[in-house]
């Protein structure tokens, strides 16, 4: 039994890498996190709020949804929207402490015609942990080889309630 308890923990201590990362237990971790939202989503006391934002200078969001527990915590965040020719729909899970764990992004270069899809695990701290990039195009200087921080929503609960920046919700 010991035995069993030191290659689990060993396993779980080893970093996560290109080599690793489809097998890695804390990346299936996180897998079976974002599916156990998704199957929740139909539980009773679950429920889900999406809104549409005006357009205006500053306002680079103009669709969201949330899936909120019957804790009210907000699991899922969904947005889309398109700032200076920049198209983004990002999905995020958290987990029941409202960390960030998960979340899959797709940028579009509009004018370029450039596309690359991005999915970023996170630990239990909210760190990245893994990224893993797919582009979609061959030119590789029109979007970033990282995912860029702002469009992680770190704090759900404040961006949902956050007023929109045309000045109405």
């Amino acid at each position: 039994m010991l035995m069993l308890f030191w290659l689990i923990f060993a396993a779980q201590a080893e970093n996560v890498t290109p080599q690793n990362w489809q097998t890695h237990p804390v990346i299936t971790e996180i897998r079976l996190l974002r599916k156990h939202v998704e199957s929740s989503a139909i539980r009773p006391g679950w429920n889900s709020k999406k809104e549409d934002l005006q357009t205006c200078a500053g306002q680079h969001m103009t669709h969201r949804a949330v899936l909120m527990d019957d804790r009210k915590k907000i699991r899922r965040f969904q947005t889309e929207g398109t700032k200076d020719g920049v198209s983004h729909k990002t999905t995020q899970y958290y987990d029941a402490d409202s960390k960030l764990r998960f979340v899959h992004l797709r940028l579009t270069d509009i004018g370029a015609d450039a596309s690359a899809d991005y999915t970023l695990f996170l630990d239990v701290h909210g760190d990245r942990l893994f990224e893993h990039l797919q582009r979609t195009t061959d030119d590789q200087k029109m979007l970033p080889a990282d995912l860029p921080e702002k469009y992680l929503i770190r704090r759900p609960k404040k961006s949902w309630a956050a007023p929109s920046a045309c000045g109405s919700r």
